[in-house]
């Protein structure tokens, strides 16, 4: 603790004896995720480990939810350039100003979609950009030459997540996030669901990619002709699947057959490149570029500055700008801290540090070796269901019947077990956690898995290390 913060504590001890009276965690004044159970006191980082205030070394193979894509480790450029800005001018009004590093933060990410993209917007976080996004394309469709004004529905998948804020919520199909809100929630009435993208459960036995990628496109060309061809602004999803059901990856020609279907009836396409976006994948800076297909609106976040700054935002394809440019040319969107200069110069220096050092050529390799070890050493668990994902980005799915892909009933708690071992010694590994989204079960859902995010910059040696770590937990864990 801080000596400010001691002397402090000392000084008003008679505040925390009368609120411990009725408030047992007067300990702590944040509202954690869940103030029954105190966080973990991180004092330092090293690497791709948190030092607790114990002594221990957590590993970190999640980088927290897939954001930290250099690791913990302190880059002194990137420090160094913010730093640098702070001291030159850390905000300014965006609605009245706009700032050299930010014009040219948005020019290096246009230039990285070849052109594909035309405008790019900064905000704090992925759930304002997903809620950016869905207000965006309603207004395009007010916007354009023709506008078509009934066009207010949303169409999304089932086990999807686009945030925590309204738009974003009522868009997701992740149903533990949802249940408290759901009467709130715009359900059933502006926002649509399909089913999942989710080859480990729902491709029949013997279905081809061209029979699967078919049926599919057809329930998204139905759930559209359902609602209205005429009143359906866009459809979202994540290119790979995310946190709700585990780095989904659909077989190749998915996203064409989709975008056909968006183009047939002048719906627009929204990726959440929030957790497979960014280089995530390997190869390329963004998901969608491997196949080809351009989105109208895509959300960028979390490897986007590397955990530097928060930091997320959209991009914008021409569709909409031209639309714009020939209406009112005003988004009706604006936030305070909308294309501030820190994360935007966070951003930037993680941008050009990846681009430099190589390092999606690293993902893609490195990714092969997490992944391929992976299968190699867990096909034998009897309860590890599915090893799958692409880049760095990985998930281990736990069943209770390897042949009949049985889950796990919920109130064993498989998941939170799992993770709370590792945690502990000997494992302290920290691992990105999943349950209840797999298969509807009254209402709950079953499933549990756990996802692998490590570092762009991650070398081989470590990633055995985490395999090593991650087989033996498995083998321990008394499922």
């Amino acid at each position: 603790m801080a000596p400010a913060a001691v002397t402090y504590a000392a000084n008003n001890s008679w505040i925390y004896a009368a609120v411990a009276g009725f408030n047992r965690h007067a300990e702590s004044a944040l509202l954690h995720r869940n103030i029954k159970k105190a966080p973990l006191r991180a004092i330092r980082v090293e690497g791709n480990c948190i030092i607790l205030e114990d002594g221990r070394r957590i590993l970190d193979a999640a980088g927290g939810a897939a954001v930290a894509c250099l690791g913990y480790q302190s880059i002194e450029r990137i420090n160094a350039a913010i730093t640098q800005q702070q001291g030159l001018m850390s905000y300014v009004p965006s609605h009245i100003f706009t700032t050299e590093v930010a014009e040219d933060f948005g020019r290096f990410l246009i230039d990285s979609t070849k052109g594909k993209m035309a405008k790019f917007c900064m905000y704090h976080d992925g759930s304002v950009s997903m809620d950016a996004a869905v207000k965006l394309a309603i207004q395009y469709h007010q916007e354009k030459p023709n506008p078509e004004l009934g066009r207010i529905n949303l169409i999304s998948r089932e086990g999807s997540y686009h945030g925590n804020t309204g738009f974003a919520l009522s868009l997701s199909g992740h149903r533990a996030r949802r249940r408290r809100y759901e009467a709130f929630l715009q359900k059933d009435t502006r926002f649509h669901r399909i089913p999942a993208v989710y080859p480990y459960r729902d491709r029949l036995t013997g279905e081809s990619d061209e029979a699967y990628i078919e049926r599919k496109a057809k329930e998204l060309d139905q759930k559209i002709e359902d609602v209205g061809p005429k009143t359906v602004a866009a459809f979202a999803i994540e290119p790979v699947g995310g946190a709700t059901q585990g780095s989904t990856v659909p077989p190749k020609g998915y996203l064409r057959a989709i975008e056909k279907v968006c183009r047939k009836h002048g719906v627009l396409i929204i990726f959440d490149e929030i957790m497979c976006g960014m280089g995530r994948m390997g190869t390329t800076l963004h998901a969608w570029q491997r196949e080809g297909v351009v989105p109208d609106i895509q959300a960028v976040g979390k490897s986007l500055a590397g955990g530097y700054q928060a930091a997320a935002g959209i991009l914008v394809g021409h569709r909409i700008v031209d639309a714009l440019w020939q209406g009112t040319g005003a988004f009706m969107h604006g936030h305070t801290y909308q294309n501030h200069s820190m994360p935007i110069v966070a951003a930037f220096e993680v941008q050009k540090y990846i681009k430099e050092k190589g390092l999606l050529e690293n993902v893609r390799q490195m990714g092969e070796l997490l992944q391929g070890t992976l299968k190699q050493r867990l096909r034998n668990e009897i309860h590890v269901g599915d090893v799958r994902g692409d880049g760095l980005l990985i998930t281990i799915e736990f069943v209770q019947d390897k042949a009949t892909k049985e889950c796990f009933p919920r109130h064993m708690k498989v998941v939170e077990r799992f993770f709370e071992m590792a945690l502990n010694e000997p494992y302290n590994l920290h691992v990105y956690s999943g349950c209840g989204e797999a298969v509807p079960d009254k209402g709950e859902g079953k499933g549990d898995h756990i996802m692998l995010c490590p570092p762009f910059n991650i070398t081989r040696t470590e990633i055995l290390n985490i395999v090593d770590k991650v087989c033996q937990l498995i083998h321990d864990f008394e499922f």
